[in-house]
């Protein structure tokens, strides 16, 4: 019998930048996980940016309809990257999880990692939004979690707080880093052995997948194939 393997789809792409903005996005995404057949799709932080402004709140929830509208005949996992938008009283850096056409969470970026830059060349006179929330869902079984780039180690340290034993199998199945610019160490990523950590990186820009081997020692999972900006990757050992 053939090991299940699922697809995984990564975005390579510079953001952080006014040439970041992108027509059509939805749809090339949407496009994208039906021809390659992808279970997961990932992207960078501030892969959603609009040139001159931040989406406003109707905007961000129409963008979140709008793919998971036209992906609801599946279950695949969307993780969009990040998108820049505000409110009566804040903006917001914001990835959202989407699968089997619903929104089942949100990672609000709690720190600020340049954050305040583009929201002030786009003439946003709010405060960020700086709740810390542990972006901690399952999917297909699997445990699984999100963070933002310079908020790296919070859900390392929720888990750890959850779980005083510091038995590993609290930690992840599935650890996804919305990225541009900040590395990650072994030490932060709370992967248990034999799973996955996915980064999507739009400072260098890059994809990576890792899969954890002991303690501290990852193992770089090669692509199985490239398609344009999208480098996809195939996981073992997952439901």
């Amino acid at each position: 019998m053939l090991e299940k393997k699922l697809r995984a789809g990564i975005v390579v792409k510079k953001t952080y930048a006014d040439e970041t903005y992108q027509k059509n996005l939805v749809d090339n995404i949407v496009n994208i996980i039906f021809k390659y057949d992808l279970d997961i799709f990932l992207g960078p932080e501030w892969l959603f940016l609009p040139k001159d402004r931040l989406y406003s709140k109707s905007e961000k929830e129409d963008i979140i309809d709008e793919l998971a509208d036209k992906t609801k005949s599946r279950d695949t996992l969307i993780i969009p990257g990040s998108m820049m938008w505000y409110d009566d009283k804040f903006f917001y850096n914001t990835a959202p999880v989407i699968s089997g056409g619903k929104l089942i969470k949100e990672s609000h970026k709690h720190s600020d990692g340049g954050s305040a830059d583009l929201a002030d060349k786009r003439d946003c006179f709010k405060q960020m939004y700086m709740k810390p929330n542990s972006c901690l869902f399952n999917w297909r079984g699997n445990k699984s979690g999100v963070e933002i780039c310079s908020d790296l180690g919070h859900l390392n340290e929720v888990l750890k707080r959850s779980n005083p034993s510091s038995i590993p199998e609290y930690f992840l199945d599935l650890y996804f880093f919305v990225s541009c610019g900040k590395s990650l160490s072994p030490s932060e990523m709370p992967v248990k052995r034999f799973r996955y950590a996915l980064i999507s990186d739009g400072n260098v820009p890059c994809a990576k997948v890792l899969q954890k081997e002991a303690s501290s020692l990852f193992g770089v999972i090669q692509p199985k194939e490239e398609a344009g900006r999208i480098k996809i990757y195939e996981l073992y050992g997952l439901s």
